[in-house]
């Protein structure tokens, strides 16, 4: 009688199963690690934008304590510089000058921040910078560009105050932009040493925009080209877009 063998069970994968599978799981890494990287990009841009409402808590609480009068400008006498003036108010946490997509100066040593790069000067280093139509009158030869009649002297002086910014990503510890001011060519470092404060601001550090923190409270993400929009100063034309040329104001650093 023949006896007929039954199949042995065969265990472990052909070589071309073992191909598939790594084929497959090559592919879900491919498609799992751009998500992975916007979720951090994304969870990074909402440290930043909390952070930056922080300082503005701390500039409204600062008003409050001042009879609703912002503080003077540094070289003014009882002036300083934002970061001093408000860091009391925040229990002098240095980590929160910085946001998470620039967390340190340039390794060059250079005074200019970009977008992912801090700023450092007088003795102070961040990510982020003041609109300094808030920090008083600018006690120099440059009045004639910024008046006293765009400043705004306390909260109580705004009247578009969700569109009115505060405190933003800055490659600078503050700016006056007007809206004059040119569309730098470089979101990534678009510092160029001309006349121009809304390039400070210019920077594609979250998503290609920037995160600012406006006096009502609120904080949001601004496109770039949407700085234009946002109401800087007193007579600041939210109507238009700067212009594209860089002839203007003439070369500064404040």
């Amino acid at each position: 009688m023949t006896r007929i063998k039954k199949p042995k069970n065969r265990f472990g994968f052909t070589l071309i199963e073992l191909l598939v599978v790594i084929s497959i799981i090559a592919l879900l890494i491919a498609l799992l690690l751009p998500a992975m990287g916007k979720s951090k990009a994304a969870t990074r841009s909402i440290i930043c934008l909390a952070q930056s409402k922080q300082w503005n808590s701390a500039y409204l609480n600062y008003t409050q304590d001042h009879n609703g009068q912002t503080f003077p400008y540094p070289s003014s006498p009882g002036g300083g510089y934002w970061w001093l003036v408000l860091d009391d108010y925040l229990g002098g946490q240095k980590r929160i000058r910085f946001c998470p997509d620039a967390p340190t100066p340039s390794p060059d040593r250079r005074a200019m921040g970009t977008a992912f790069y801090a700023w450092r000067a007088f003795k102070g280093e961040s990510s982020y910078g003041m609109n300094m139509f808030f920090h008083g009158q600018t006690p120099h030869t440059w009045n004639f560009l910024f008046p006293a009649k765009f400043h705004y002297n306390g909260p109580d002086e705004v009247t578009l105050p969700s569109i009115t910014p505060v405190f933003a990503d800055s490659a600078w510890w503050g700016g006056w932009p007007l809206h004059t001011d040119f569309i730098p060519a470089d979101p990534i470092d678009p510092y160029t040493g001309n006349a121009n404060d809304m390039e400070r601001y210019y920077l594609a550090r979250h998503d290609g925009g920037v995160n600012v923190a406006m006096i009502d409270g609120s904080a949001r993400l601004v496109s770039l080209v949407g700085l234009w929009k946002l109401k800087w100063h007193k007579q600041f034309n939210t109507a238009g877009l700067g212009r594209t040329s860089s002839r203007g104001r003439g070369s500064r650093r404040r």
